[in-house]
């Protein structure tokens, strides 16, 4: 099966710690590509566990399917940290007000 080129998932979530109120982005390849609300009463991103769970359906692929049948999903590597790495909060926040809108969580 050929390799394609890697592809960057990051995830920003920033909320306030008293009322548990925020907003998450998602980035792909560096672009903004959904945000959502955080609701008050939400648990802290500290109490939450990572997993990492892909899965692919639904229309992750406009619809088609590749000629090899599958897709091979790797991770290279995953990291935490207290900000967005490219570009920090003020990042965040010029994305946050372009970024389409997604589904509370």
């Amino acid at each position: 099966m050929q390799q394609g080129r890697p592809v960057r998932f990051e995830f920003a979530w920033n909320q306030d710690e008293g009322s548990g109120q925020g907003r998450m982005v998602w980035w792909i390849d560096g672009r903004a590509v959904m945000k959502a609300p955080i609701p008050a009463g939400t648990r802290r991103m500290a109490d939450f566990v990572v997993l990492l769970n892909i899965a692919m359906g639904g229309n992750v692929c406009q619809g088609q399917v590749p000629s090899e049948g599958a897709y091979d999903f790797v991770v290279h590597e995953m990291r935490m940290l207290t900000e967005p790495e490219v570009g920090g909060w003020g990042r965040f926040e010029q994305d946050w007000g372009w970024a389409r809108e997604g589904d509370m969580i």
